[in-house]
């Protein structure tokens, strides 16, 4: 099946009337998921597709700071993936350990703040 938008850029489903101007959406509703590996080290890929589609739900969203941050860190990602294995390995375990410190963090403040408010 090839997918072309027609000449108003609206997807059409091939087995109903379902038209949408938006790819991501269209594949959602006939079912179709599609995933495009990069490589980045032995040990980890990146869904290229899945960015993609959460870079137009943000879109949809109107939200350009996460849209932003998020390709940030791709960019990132792929900077320190083409170091090296263990440039890119050192760099997944220090994202790991500040995800893990932030939750930590969080958790902590909550758990302060919940024993604050029952005094």
């Amino acid at each position: 099946m090839m997918l072309m938008p027609d000449e108003d850029g609206v997807f059409n489903c091939e087995d109903c009337e379902y038209r949408t101007p938006d790819i991501f959406d269209l594949l959602d509703h006939c079912a179709m998921d599609y995933f495009w590996s990069v490589k980045l080290s032995r040990r980890y890929s990146f869904d290229l597709f899945q960015f993609l589609q959460a870079l137009n739900e943000l879109a949809d969203d109107g939200d350009v700071d996460h849209i932003k941050d998020l390709t940030q860190a791709v960019a990132l990602a792929f900077i320190n993936s083409s170091e090296g294995n263990d440039t890119f390995n050192k760099f997944i375990n220090e994202n790991i350990i500040r995800s893990n410190i932030d939750s930590v963090i969080d958790d902590l403040e909550k758990m302060l703040k919940d024993e604050n408010e029952s005094r």
